[in-house]
């Protein structure tokens, strides 16, 4: 599920103009998504942890 929510993360930052790598190892630790981009103010870099739940505890709108 994991692999999912990735990518479906990816797909958003690469439209969103971001070059994004993916499980970069930090330490003993992994990055799920290091995203970078080039704005008029220099670069501009995130990093993501992605997290899904299939069981939600709430919803962040109302359901339509």
């Amino acid at each position: 599920m994991s692999l999912l929510s990735e990518s479906l993360v990816e797909e958003w930052l690469n439209r969103a103009g971001y070059f994004t790598i993916r499980g970069v190892r930090y330490g003993v630790s992994e990055i799920d998504l290091l995203a970078v981009r080039y704005t008029a103010q220099g670069i501009e870099a995130r990093h993501v942890e992605v997290q899904i739940s299939t069981n939600p505890i709430s919803y962040i709108s109302p359901l339509t």
